[in-house]
C-alpha cells in the first residue's frame, strides 16, 4: 500500500510530498517547511542547479518499488496455505491453522522491512499511526508463526536446540 501512495511523488520528484506520506508526524510538523522550501525552488526532475538535486528522486522510486514487492509478497504469502495445515490441531488457538513449516521464514522480509522502518522513523519520531499499525501487525504475524511454526525443539531450550545441530 504504501508503494502505491509514494510511487508518484517519487516519480514526479515531489520529495516534499513523498516525506509527508512516509513520515506522518513530520508532514504535520513545522520542520516540512524546510522540504516545502527546498521543492519550491524546483524538482529533482528538472537539471537547473535550482531546488533539490538532480535525479535525487532515483532512491525514492526504489524505495516505493521496494514496499511495493514487499507487501506484494507478504500477500502472496499469507494466502498461501500448504494442504497439510489445513488439518486440526489439538491444542491450538486457530483450529484451521493455514501456518506452513515455512510460515516463521515468509514472514521475515516484511518483519525485517519493519526493522528498517523502526530504525529510520520510530527512532527519531516522524512516523505515522499507519505505519506503527503496520509494525504491530508484522510483529504479530512473526510471533504467530513461530509459535505455530512445526519446527523440532522450537519450544526446547536454547541448549537442546543447539546440541541437536551437533
Amino acid at each position: 500500500m504504501a508503494g502505491l501512495l509514494t510511487i508518484g511523488d517519487g516519480l514526479s520528484g515531489n520529495i516534499a510530498e513523498y516525506y509527508k506520506k512516509v513520515a506522518g508526524k513530520l508532514g504535520m510538523s513545522p520542520k516540512i517547511k524546510v522540504f516545502d522550501d527546498v521543492q519550491a525552488q524546483g524538482g529533482c526532475n528538472d537539471d537547473n542547479g535550482k531546488g533539490y538535486p538532480y535525479l535525487m528522486n532515483r532512491v525514492f522510486i526504489q524505495h516505493s518499488l521496494n514496499l511495493f514487492f514487499v507487501g506484494a509478497s507478504r500477500r502472496a504469502r499469507a494466502r498461501r496455505r500448504s494442504a497439510a495445515s489445513q488439518a486440526s490441531r489439538p491444542g491450538s488457538p486457530w483450529p484451521a491453522s493455514p501456518w506452513s513449516r515455512c510460515a516463521l521464514l515468509a514472514c521475515m522480509p516484511p518483519f525485517l522491512f519493519d526493522v528498517g522502518y523502526w530504525v529510520a522513523m520510530d527512532i527519531p519520531d516522524i512516523g505515522g499511526p499507519p505505519g506503527a499499525v503496520q509494525t504491530y501487525i508484522v510483529s504479530t504475524a512473526v510471533i504467530r508463526a513461530a509459535k505455530e511454526s512445526e519446527i523440532p525443539n522450537f519450544k526446547a531450550p536454547i541448549s537442546a536446540v543447539l546440541h541437536s545441530f551437533r
